[in-house]
């Protein structure tokens, strides 16, 4: 029988020994690659929250009051006061723009500076009225105000031409209109301090009777509003 030997110092390979082998070439890179694809995934995550909070943010903002101007404790609200501006729901008391038309006309409980957010607690209670009474807010120019005026203060409202036709005896003559006087019983409720544009800002109980032909002259301009001695 044949057999087979090696030459000396020679000897054969060992076997190699079982589960030892190497790891295939794609094996390696999927280990290496695990990492970056939850690096991605993450940061997908992240991104998708990020997103989703600002929609959130965004999707609950609603429309609240603010002061367009200053307004003083005390006195009425008029639309020429309020502006509206977006506040996220951040629990922050406001009001909502919506219910602009039932603040018109009722008083500031605190002083209010221009821009500020417009609070429940800042709006007070509407002016108590006895039967036949009104209020009315005047914004009057320059000379058609005395100065100083105060809440309780007694004062007529007169309706004349502006002086800006000329001396009102001028402006009369060219129009043909004699001033009148519209209500000698009216009282101040509250008083703004006069602006840069020497502008007043009143609020005042009159007759109701009296209502309409004040608004019209306060709304054209004409209003005027006379101190009168308080009474006795």
């Amino acid at each position: 029988m044949a057999t087979t030997t090696l030459s000396r110092g020679r000897h054969a390979p060992p076997a190699p020994a079982h589960g030892a082998a190497k790891p295939p070439t794609s094996l390696v890179a999927a280990r290496r690659s695990a990492p970056l694809v939850v690096a991605g995934m993450t940061c997908m995550l992240l991104g998708g929250l990020a997103a989703a909070a600002l929609y959130l943010r965004i999707d609950n903002s609603r429309s609240v009051l603010v002061l367009a101007r200053p307004v003083a404790a005390g006195q009425l609200f008029t639309d020429r006061d309020l502006t509206q501006t977006s506040l996220a729901a951040t629990g922050i008391a406001s009001v909502p723009a919506a219910r602009r038309a039932q603040v018109i006309g009722r008083p500031a409980a605190v002083d209010l500076p221009a821009g500020s957010l417009l609070t429940p607690a800042a709006v007070g209670e509407p002016a108590g009225l006895q039967r036949g009474e009104a209020v009315v807010g005047l914004a009057l120019k320059g000379n058609q105000a005395p100065s100083q005026l105060r809440a309780g203060d007694r004062v007529a409202i007169i309706d004349v031409e502006p002086t800006s036709a000329g001396s009102p005896a001028a402006a009369t003559a060219a129009t043909g209109r004699q001033p009148a006087t519209l209500t000698d019983a009216a009282t101040v409720v509250s008083a703004g301090q006069r602006d840069a544009s020497s502008t007043t800002t009143l609020s005042v109980r009159i007759p109701r009777s009296a209502a309409e032909q004040i608004a019209a002259a306060a709304a054209s301009g004409r209003a005027t509003v006379v101190l009168l001695p308080s009474e006795p």
